[in-house]
């Protein structure tokens, strides 16, 4: 587990010697830690949803140290995406509409659909019959 974790901090470093890099590549070894340990130690079964919205969640405030130029400004994103610098909605616009309706749509091909998995999955040929 250690391991893991030092790989995913070298990644950071990676990226760039700063800060915002570093606390980007810990954060997602320690996610990467405790979900391994979560599996191999407890077994609390999530249901799938709540697991998409967990993991959702969690890369979005990991990717805010990637994103952002400085510590203050990430900061300043993080407090801002729990409401600590009240709200704004004056931001609402046509485009944020269609933005927020392309959302919706691609959730729904995605959880509604069948993927091209399981597609291929259950496709059977049938060899037997002839082409004349």
């Amino acid at each position: 587990m250690v391991i893991t974790f030092l790989v995913f901090v070298i990644a950071g470093i990676w990226h760039g010697p700063t800060w915002g890099y570093i606390i980007f590549g810990s954060l997602h070894g320690l996610g990467l830690v405790i979900n391994h340990t979560h599996r191999n130690f407890f077994k609390i079964n999530l249901n799938k949803y709540i697991s998409w919205l967990i993991t959702f969640n969690f890369v979005n405030f990991a990717n805010v140290f990637f994103r952002s130029q400085n510590l203050e400004m990430a900061f300043n994103v993080l407090k801002s995406m729990i409401g600590l610098n009240g709200y704004d909605f004056t931001f609402l616009s046509n485009q944020s509409v269609i933005t927020v309706l392309v959302i919706i749509t691609s959730f729904s091909v995605c959880l509604l659909f069948k993927n091209t998995n399981f597609l291929i999955e259950k496709f059977k040929p049938d060899t037997k019959s002839k082409i004349d």
